[in-house]
């Protein structure tokens, strides 16, 4: 089983998270733990990393545990919730802004930020 210390992950998060300005704080996290210790422990050693990027009381949502089986879809389904999230919200203070952590079984991890 493969565990980078979420080195993996924090690169993809930074890469990600460096699209926007440095004032926008990450409101929402979605991720595909899919129920495997060793990508909660990725999760946590990125969050760690990039913690000064955090809003305060972000939340985080790992939408259903079956999310990281859908395979390479996981990310278009995340995107779909996310986008759908931000609709819903649409117009109201403050603003949000997602980070959404993609995994797989190897070592191929990616984020993308969704924002109003």
């Amino acid at each position: 089983m493969y565990n980078d210390m979420g080195l993996g992950w924090t690169k993809a998060a930074n890469d990600a998270i460096a699209t926007v300005s440095k004032t926008q704080k990450i409101t929402h996290i979605f991720s595909d733990l899919n129920g495997e210790p060793y990508r909660a422990d990725q999760f946590g050693f990125t969050l760690l990393r990039i913690s000064d990027r955090l809003e305060s009381n972000w939340e985080r949502y790992t939408p259903a545990l079956v999310t990281g089986d859908v395979g390479t879809a996981t990310a278009l389904v995340h995107v779909a919730l996310s986008a759908n999230l931000l609709r819903q919200v649409e117009g109201e203070q403050p603003k949000q802004t997602h980070l959404l952590l993609f995994s797989s079984d190897d070592h191929l991890r990616a984020a993308l930020v969704l924002g109003m």
